[in-house]
């Protein structure tokens, strides 16, 4: 048991136990629902549903932009870049964010750019399905 009520069940499976009712994770791509359900119709009960995906509803990232590929910051600033998944209904949209000078400017796992010191900084988006990369040039002042 690995909390409460959460277990580990052969074939890559994890399932969730609340009161009466039960949901089971199977590994592949997953969307996870949140909701309630009623248990004789007096008692609501919190619970997870899972929806495993067919492979056919998977939708693989072919490339990502970034809205801004070039931004000007003064010291002490920050700024969100925004992406673009090609195609815009991919499934899998995670992301890993790098700077190539994180003296001069950082960047955090959501997108933020913090401006720290005079100079040059590219920053890289790279996708988690394909290794696809965008860049945004920041210049800070």
């Amino acid at each position: 048991m690995l909390g409460s009520g959460i277990s580990v069940k052969k074939g890559n499976s994890i399932a969730f136990k609340q009161g009466n009712s039960a949901s089971q994770l199977i590994a592949g791509p997953l969307r996870i629902y949140t909701g309630y359900t009623y248990e004789n119709m007096k008692e609501t009960l919190p619970y997870i549903s899972v929806k495993n995906l067919l492979d056919s509803q998977v939708v693989k990232a072919t490339g990502v932009k970034l809205k801004v590929t070039k931004k000007t910051l003064d010291q002490g600033w920050w700024y969100r870049l925004s992406l673009i998944f090609v195609p815009k209904n991919t499934t899998n949209t995670a992301v890993t964010w790098k700077s190539s000078a994180p003296k001069v400017a950082s960047v955090d796992k959501y997108g933020v750019v913090s401006a720290h010191q005079k100079g040059k900084a590219i920053i890289t988006v790279t996708t988690k399905d394909g290794g696809f990369k965008a860049k945004c040039v920041i210049t800070v002042k």
